[in-house]
């Protein structure tokens, strides 16, 4: 039980802010290995996640865009297709800063976590990026 509950505060806060918790609190005891793990599962979790949204958001876009062109000529009306191009705009700018945020993640996962275990970042990194 005390395990269980160590991880979930491991979920709850960042590294450093933890190994204070753990330090301070001698109740929770996580391996430091096993908190990274963990975060690591976490953040992975969290980018695929963010890429179920992203295709979401282009089938969304999509869809309404087929939908408005549609009703439009359906209802003889060629003002109502003029609905799309702002409303697909705030589609990109969200389905962009989806992208942002799993570049961001990955990254963190490259530089702050795989530095200590290797993993498929550093994998792909050292052997197939263009920076390598």
């Amino acid at each position: 039980m005390e395990n269980a509950r160590a991880e979930l505060v491991a979920l709850a806060f960042p590294t450093k802010l933890f190994i204070q918790i753990i330090d301070m609190n001698s109740k929770f005891s996580i391996d430091p290995q096993r908190f990274l793990e963990l975060e690591y599962g976490q953040i992975k979790s969290e980018i695929l996640k963010r890429i179920e949204l992203r295709q979401q958001l282009i089938q969304i876009t999509l869809t309404f865009g087929g939908v408005l062109i549609a009703a439009s000529v359906k209802l003889e009306n060629a003002l109502l297709s003029s609905i799309y191009p702002p409303l697909a705009l705030c589609f990109v700018m969200l389905w962009g800063q989806n992208d942002i945020r799993s570049r961001q993640l990955g990254q963190y996962i490259y530089e702050k976590i795989e530095n200590k275990m290797i993993g498929w970042e550093t994998y792909y990194t050292e052997n197939f990026s263009d920076k390598a």
